[in-house]
């Protein structure tokens, strides 16, 4: 791991690492409300400002989405949408499951 930024705001931690050359990772733990859904996007954008050919959200360790914190995750792939490698996500347990689906139902 080359570096790591994180944030925590009311029961999310987002972090951003960079784990390979080009690649950049998300990493989001907790509930993402409001104020986590905000350091979600703050850190999608200082990770594109890097200009990574790929950024990795992983949802693994998601305990929770309120609508905004997956408005939030729909914003971060739209602003990733350029990106040469795209945007990876994974998903752990049925939290991150259902903000995932949540967030394709609503595009």
């Amino acid at each position: 791991m080359a570096d790591a930024c994180t944030s925590e705001d009311d029961g999310a931690f987002v972090e951003v690492l960079r784990t390979q050359p080009g690649c950049i990772h998300i990493v989001i733990t907790g509930a993402l409300a409001t104020p986590g859904a905000s350091a979600l996007q703050a850190a999608m954008l200082e990770a594109l400002m890097a200009k990574p050919s790929r950024i990795h959200l992983d949802l693994t360790g998601l305990t929770d989405a309120t609508p905004v914190g997956v408005a939030a995750l729909a914003t971060c792939i739209t602003l990733a949408r350029e990106l040469t490698d795209g945007v990876g996500i994974s998903v752990g347990g049925p939290p991150g499951r259902r903000a995932l689906l949540r967030m394709m139902a609503d595009r």
